[in-house]
């Protein structure tokens, strides 16, 4: 994966390539994402307290609009992290009920082993859904930097191919 920068007359004019900002491949469609930058240092001020940070996010922040070029296969590249840092964290109740039934089926009368199945199972769960959340944050396109003019948007973990015809948007069209 690389990085691009892009210009607000690239995304305003609607001249970004067509190529899937993730993966390269003809791009098919687009999405519409809104790119929140704060500054490191703001996150270090919710250390001293929920307000300090929230008011330093606020002044601070800067949010670029994209009309991101994205083949079928990414059309949820940005909306799959929040389905499941949402709805993960579910995973807990049905491996706990595993936990229950394993603990049910080789300690039938022994409660305190059974409890100990539970909580096993629901740490299971939760663990494998923080895997799967931390593979996916780590691997999705994310903005590093919006210009103090807000003019130009740098975003990471792009694909190679996007980023050298953002570069170079001569070559990257085709001739005729």
């Amino acid at each position: 994966m690389d990085w691009a920068r892009l210009t607000r007359d690239q995304v305003e004019k609607d001249s970004l390539p067509r190529l899937c900002m993730v993966c390269g491949d003809p791009a098919t469609g687009r999405v519409n994402k809104t790119f929140v930058y704060i500054p490191q240092w703001v996150e270090y001020l919710y250390l001293a307290g929920i307000f300090p940070g929230v008011l330093a996010q606020h002044f601070f922040g800067k949010q670029m609009r994209v009309s991101c070029p994205v083949c079928d296969r990414h059309r949820s590249h940005w909306t799959i992290l929040v389905w499941i840092a949402s709805a993960g964290w579910l995973l807990a109740a049905p491996f706990a009920l595993i936990g229950l039934a394993i603990g049910a089926a080789f300690w039938p009368t022994n409660d305190s082993r059974t409890i100990g199945c539970i909580i096993a199972g629901g740490a299971v769960g939760l663990g494998i859904w923080l895997t799967v959340l931390i593979r996916v944050a780590l691997t999705r396109v994310k903005v590093t930097k919006i210009s103090s003019a807000e003019d130009e948007i740098t975003l990471e973990r792009v694909s190679e191919i996007f980023a050298k015809a953002v570069a170079n948007p001569k070559s990257s069209r085709p001739t005729s």
